[in-house]
């Protein structure tokens, strides 16, 4: 997602420069700054792009949802057949503690991006090759940095754009998997970019109905129903979107789960889409036509502010503050 404006410049930043404390990662069971990580070219992550992962946020320095998170990776692995040594509480106490050790180099008010990836370790074909320097276990990763506010804090107030893409979500894994083998939506934003520079691309599933975007899932406020979004059984199970679930009762609407038509989504009162870092925003135009009147929705608005109240942050204000550092 691109900004659609930028602020004015905050002066020089006060994060940590050259030379000063790094971004350190848990890498294998030890510490290391962001920058020495390096991962073997014969590692199943870099040949096969066999790489399960997760991605949390932090709000005040806590990671959110850690437990939720944490469960779907180990379901990952469960599908994936990747043999990691650490367990659910395991992972979730490398992920608490990176984001302590990372979160005092941020300034007040800011936050964090944290990364947690999984790989096979050597691929097959050279797992028992002698001129190989390494264990051949799995390769394990989390690291922080500060949230990518520059790409997206401009869709809460303008929205995003949408672009439906040709080429289909995949359907040679369980939809559950979550995982960095994605050159299907790589394909797909690229596809939408040249329609539309500052658009991401909408996937279908192979039998035409929505499915997600290459970053999020996607719900439509319809008439009549309430939220809907596409069937549990074929998307990625969001951790987001069970937030959303949470908040929208709170607001007395309801979520359903059923196919849904690209034409829904131009004809639907509302659509937004939710996920990791941003939280929630609107969808405003899908392949050029307006949504409504192609401005955010009230909807949207509401979940927003309940989102707020839920993690004690100004969500829209922060992504602004901190879009340049």
């Amino acid at each position: 997602m691109d900004p659609t404006e930028k602020p004015e410049k905050r002066g020089p930043a006060q994060n940590p420069q050259p030379g000063a404390a790094e971004f350190t990662a848990w890498w294998n069971g030890s510490n290391r700054p962001l920058s020495q990580l390096q991962i073997s070219i014969f590692d199943s992550g870099f040949v096969q792009g066999a790489t399960v992962v997760e991605q949390l946020r932090t709000f005040g320095g806590k990671p959110f949802k850690v437990d939720e998170h944490v469960q779907r990776l180990m379901r990952s692995l469960e599908i994936s057949g990747i043999p990691a040594a650490q367990s659910a509480s395991d992972f979730s106490g490398i992920i608490h503690e990176v984001a302590e050790r990372n979160f005092s180099l941020v300034d007040a008010g800011d936050d964090l991006s944290i990364g947690l990836w999984v790989t096979p370790g050597f691929s097959g074909k050279y797992a028992n090759a002698k001129f190989l320097d390494g264990d051949p276990f799995p390769t394990v990763c989390c690291y922080a940095h500060p949230l990518d506010f520059y790409n997206w804090h401009g869709i809460y107030s303008t929205g995003q754009r949408l672009v439906t893409a040709s080429i289909p979500q995949l359907a040679s894994w369980p939809s559950e998997l979550k995982c960095r083998s994605r050159m299907h939506y790589h394909v797909a934003d690229v596809e939408a970019r040249s329609k539309d520079p500052a658009a991401s691309a909408l996937v279908l599933d192979r039998d035409g109905f929505v499915n997600e975007t290459s970053k999020a899932n996607i719900l439509a406020l319809i008439d009549g129903e309430g939220l809907v979004s596409p069937r549990k059984n074929k998307i990625l199970p969001g951790v987001s979107l069970s937030v959303v679930e949470e908040l929208a009762q709170r607001i007395g609407e309801q979520v359903t789960y059923r196919d849904m038509m690209p034409f829904e989504l131009v004809t639907a009162k509302e659509v937004m889409l939710c996920s990791t870092a941003a939280c929630i925003w609107p969808v405003v135009m899908l392949d050029g036509e307006k949504i409504a009147d192609g401005q955010p929705g009230e909807i949207f608005k509401k979940l927003l502010k309940e989102w707020q109240h839920l993690v004690g942050v100004d969500i829209e204000a922060q992504a602004i503050e901190f879009a340049e550092r």
